[in-house]
């Protein structure tokens, strides 16, 4: 219980993940904190003595304690730190695998407003693509000037063709592939494995496009890439062309 006390601070949170880095000087965690080198030096003096770093001469490093703890716990503090969004949204179908990485998007940017969404969405349209991957439950006005060589859409299996912009995708990608699943839940997008918007639920379940995280950083990628894999071997081929 010491341990975990110790560890729901936030700057000894904090320390935890640069010491996950980089094992780390007391100079060195101070310059990466907005502390003075005292308090940083008290932190981690509590966080040796619960267990959960050690000291080598002057090098500090995570302890196997402390690295357990940090895996199982930091998506925790993550949903704690944005606990304003996630108590009112849902977070629907992401299987549990994936909920453990959920503070991958802890770098990834969250975005309230529909107007800096819309900004936001359309900074990505100016960006040269090779390949766009999305998941949604309605056309999304984000991605229709965007021309890319392979477009990857998954998209609720009873949205109809005309609903689809099918001419538009036609229009903007040399090859593209619809994908269906019973349902959206959630809505999100990869372009070229480099840039992504994820969407979730409020809590009427209808998918909030007033408020997403833009992700940009390799973390936040790679989850939005595991996501997308998680969904698209669920999804049955529709359209191919």
């Amino acid at each position: 219980m010491t341990s975990l006390n110790e560890f729901t601070h936030p700057s000894r949170m904090r320390i935890l993940k640069i010491l996950q880095l980089n094992p780390s000087t007391l100079t060195e965690i101070t310059k990466s904190l907005n502390l003075s080198k005292p308090e940083v030096s008290r932190h981690l003096a509590r966080m040796r003595e619960a267990g959960l770093i050690v000291k080598d001469d002057r090098i500090h490093s995570l302890s196997n304690l402390g690295e357990l703890i940090l895996v199982n716990t930091s998506s925790l503090y993550f949903i704690l730190e944005e606990h304003d969004y996630f108590k009112n949204h849902q977070v629907i179908d992401i299987p549990e695998s994936l909920l453990r990485q959920l503070d991958s998007l802890s770098t990834a940017d969250l975005i309230i407003g529909t107007g800096y969404l819309m900004k936001k969405m359309g900074e990505m349209n100016n960006l040269p693509a090779n390949q766009v991957k999305i998941m949604v439950d309605q056309p999304f006005p984000g991605t229709r000037n965007l021309k890319v060589n392979e477009a990857l859409f998954i998209v609720p299996i009873y949205a109809k063709d005309e609903n689809l912009n099918l001419t538009a995708i036609k229009e903007t990608s040399d090859s593209f592939e619809i994908r269906t699943l019973p349902v959206v839940n959630i809505s999100f997008g990869i372009l070229d494995n480099k840039f992504g918007f994820l969407f979730f639920p409020n809590l009427r379940g209808k998918i909030d496009y007033n408020a997403g995280f833009i992700i940009s950083d390799p973390l936040g990628m790679e989850f939005m890439l595991n996501l997308w894999d998680y969904f698209y071997k669920k999804s049955k081929l529709r359209i191919k062309s």
